[in-house]
């Protein structure tokens, strides 16, 4: 008889398969199931930037604006900490695009473009990131 003990199932190997699982119920066409199963998987890893960008993704195509904004605002900051200049302005650009006057984007997309010698947008920067770009 085999035992659960026997099985010696990782972390590693349960949050692959919760991934998994979750980018199943997805093209399956579940986003609701999927979103909560991409959720569950930021709980066990609340860096992990893909997953945080496919929940924005879900709640942006469920038509929940406004936490489709918050999670794609947290995968820009995210993003800015990993050095990852150009997915954080275009992480920046989909917030705008679900909320053209988000302060907090708008300030951190003119100094991110700014840094990246792009025009800046009108609006005044907030934060160096200078510090944070490789």
């Amino acid at each position: 008889m085999l035992l659960l003990t026997d099985l010696h199932v990782t972390p590693d190997d349960a949050l692959r398969d919760a991934r998994r699982r979750a980018a199943e119920l997805l093209a399956s066409g579940f986003p609701e199931k999927a979103l909560a199963a991409f959720q569950g998987v930021l709980k066990m890893t609340p860096e992990d930037l893909p997953c945080r960008q496919k929940v924005a993704e879900i709640l942006r195509a469920l038509g929940r604006t406004r936490e489709a904004v918050l999670e794609f605002e947290t995968a820009a900051r995210l993003s800015l900490r990993q050095a990852s200049l150009l997915r954080t302005i275009a992480l920046c650009e989909d917030v705008l695009q679900l909320d053209p006057d988000h302060e907090r984007t708008r300030a951190l997309l003119s100094e991110l473009r700014a840094h990246r010698g792009l025009p800046r947008t009108d609006a005044a920067p907030t934060t160096d990131v200078s510090r944070h770009a490789a």
